[in-house]
């Protein structure tokens, strides 16, 4: 599948401002949907910000005895165009204002990898014709077994800039839950928003039963 898939996507963004979560009045429309791969180690990526300013993701698997603790952080560092300024961490939370509880570390859960139990990541797309970087999650809200079909809670986020001091931070603009059930949350994604799947991937190809067993 091509990174390039010219998909486009409308959906409702979610307006935040201290209080409980809201549809905005006016949709945003998403076209152009491009994943940014990530390797593990250090990633410099040119142009990552919409007004053209590099970033670093560091991308670490943490080891566990078993596959159910095992799992992949990232940490996203952006610095003004200038380069003046220190490399500076990217938040993620709910509004473009500094939170005590914005997360700094995102972790997935690829679990074996081909039953993909969270996956994280990164994408470039139009907003309302506007350059955007994307962070997307996405969760398989699984019942045991693991491998099990389940439906999936899509999140995306849009690169901000926090009003109230001045750095980066992923604020969340629309949530969905698919109606199909998967077995892999990148083959969700694929599917739903026509995001291409990440290099080696080696999970099934289609949507299952709900509650099916690969």
């Amino acid at each position: 599948m091509s990174s390039r898939l010219g998909v486009s996507l409308v959906f409702m963004v979610i307006a935040t401002a201290g209080q409980a979560q809201t549809a905005a009045a006016t949709p945003a429309r998403m076209t152009d949907l491009r994943a940014i791969d990530i390797r593990p180690g250090v990633n410099m990526i040119d142009n990552f910000t919409p007004d053209g300013r590099n970033a670093m993701i560091v991308s670490g698997f943490r080891a566990y005895i078993t596959a159910d603790g095992a799992h992949n952080d990232y940490l996203v560092l952006t610095r003004t165009a200038d380069g003046d300024t220190p490399w500076t961490v990217v938040t993620v939370g709910r509004a473009a204002s500094s939170d005590a509880g914005d997360l700094e570390f995102l972790s997935d859960y690829p679990h074996t990898g081909e039953d993909q139990v969270k996956s994280i990541r990164f994408a470039r797309a139009r907003l309302n014709g506007a350059p955007a970087t994307l962070l997307i999650e996405a969760t398989r809200a699984f019942q045991l077994p693991i491998p099990s079909a389940s439906r999936v809670k899509i999140e995306i986020y849009d690169l901000e800039k926090d009003k109230d001091i001045g750095s980066d931070v992923f604020v969340q603009i629309q949530t969905q839950t698919t109606e199909a059930c998967y077995s892999n949350a990148d083959l969700a994604l694929a599917k739903t928003l026509g995001l291409a799947l990440p290099p080696g991937y080696e999970g099934p190809k289609d949507a299952a039963a709900c509650g099916a067993f690969r």
